[in-house]
């Protein structure tokens, strides 16, 4: 599964969700990559988390107060 946080100084909340995790296919490098990156909280379920800051790999991190770590 393609990981769009792995460049990330911190690991980001297990609620955080994205599209391209329920795809189950190999990557075709015949299409060309859309970029296309919306993400929502598995809690809230929409875009903006339980503490009303928006739901991103750069956002979901150790300093917001309904993180939850992955480990």
């Amino acid at each position: 599964m393609n990981k769009p946080y792995s460049d990330l100084p911190h690991e980001p909340c297990r609620q955080l969700r994205w599209k391209a995790m329920f795809v189950d296919s190999a990557p075709d490098p015949n299409v060309q990559a859309s970029n296309d990156q919306i993400y929502w909280c598995g809690e809230s379920l929409t875009c903006i988390g339980p503490d009303n800051g928006v739901a991103s790999p750069q956002e979901c991190g150790p300093g917001r107060p309904c993180y939850d770590k992955l480990t």
